[in-house]
């Protein structure tokens, strides 16, 4: 049977993962948001910071990329929403469980209010929320846009980039400008939110019809925008501590800078094919890591939280890259045993309604 797995896709899941659990690893260090702005490592750290913030935006062109085919209500929702909620309700169960008998937290009402509202896993879960609502309107979006000709959806798609990052990026300048006491709008306030939307469409517009440039093209302007975007924070907070520095909570997913980011990143990898005589277990690395991203995105609380308390000195005193590692290799053998436990239960279940049969 043919591999119908992509390279890139694979290539471009597992970057997306490890940003995810870096992220959060940088959170989790002794001097967490608070590291103190100077020299190479205050840079680096800037740098690192806004790279990871690009996990999302993949998760999502990727959503777009393989979805943006798909109809029917009733037949996508049947496919997703029973897998989703299922792995969600199972690592947001085993991650109380963790807190209670190996954390010794207390259990309230709040806790089981928590696995409801997506505020569990140490609020990580919050993505379950975009993403089951994503998943809702999926089957308009794609009808939608399946209805526009090229030219429509590149203007759609523009549309979208000003009113959800360029509005939300000036509203944020001008606001510091002001010491907060008002700030600009561009055309309209109300379509910050929809930075989200424009992510998945990109995916689908990439899936269609591709890109034509230079990969080095795309290299190029990725990190040159990153890295003065990067050097701006640095100039304007040196001497300070990091959360300290004006402006730098729009560093979130909808920041218009980030967006070029992520599509140049996404562009970049999406159609990556590795050789023919390349390894094939860096392929089989890439592919495993691609299929278990969602579980290791949802158990990465339980083992960020006992590295963090049971064996914290990886975070304090190893090199930042060890820590990293430990944190990315502990998710993902949780996230492979569990899968595989999985596996064999239904299995079990197979062979048993098999012989009742």
């Amino acid at each position: 049977m043919m591999n119908k797995r992509k390279d890139g896709l694979d290539i471009i899941r597992t970057i997306a993962i490890a940003l995810v659990i870096l992220i959060h690893a940088l959170g989790l260090s002794i001097d967490g948001y608070t590291f103190p702005i100077f020299g190479v490592s205050g840079f680096a750290r800037i740098y690192l910071r806004r790279l990871c913030f690009a996990c999302v935006p993949l998760f999502l062109m990727l959503s777009g990329y393989l979805n943006i085919n798909k109809e029917g209500a009733v037949s996508i929702w049947k496919k997703s929403f029973p897998h989703l909620v299922g792995t969600y309700l199972f690592w947001s169960i085993l991650a109380l469980g963790f807190d209670i008998f190996i954390l010794h937290s207390e259990f309230t009402k709040k806790s089981i209010i928590d696995i409801l509202n997506y505020s569990c896993l140490w609020g990580r879960a919050w993505y379950m929320d975009l993403y089951f609502g994503v998943l809702m309107l999926m089957p308009f979006i794609n009808k939608g846009w399946k209805a526009l000709e090229k030219k429509e959806k590149s203007i759609l798609l523009i549309v979208l980039f000003i009113i959800s990052f360029v509005s939300k990026y000036i509203s944020s300048v001008s606001s510091i400008f002001f010491n907060n006491e008002t700030h600009l709008v561009v055309i309209s306030s109300h379509f910050f939110n929809m930075s989200y939307l424009f992510y998945y469409l990109c995916g689908a517009y990439i899936s269609e019809y591709g890109v034509k440039y230079k990969k080095i093209l795309y290299f190029t302007i990725w990190q040159i925008i990153l890295v003065l975007h990067s050097l701006y924070y640095m100039i304007i907070g040196y001497g300070k501590l990091y959360n300290e520095i004006p402006g730098v909570s729009s560093i979130w997913y909808d920041n218009m800078f980030l967006a070029i980011e992520a599509v140049l990143m996404f562009m970049l990898l999406y159609d990556v094919k590795f050789k023919e005589k390349s390894s094939k277990v860096v392929r089989k690395c890439f592919s495993m890591v691609s299929i278990l991203s969602f579980d290791m995105y949802l158990c990465s609380y339980i083992t960020d939280m006992f590295i963090n308390r049971k064996i914290g000195w990886v975070y304090y005193k190893w090199p930042f890259w060890g820590a990293l590692s430990v944190s990315f290799l502990a998710s993902f053998i949780l996230s492979l045993f569990i899968s595989e436990m999985k596996k064999c239960v239904e299995n079990k279940i197979k062979d048993r309604r098999k012989a009742e049969k």
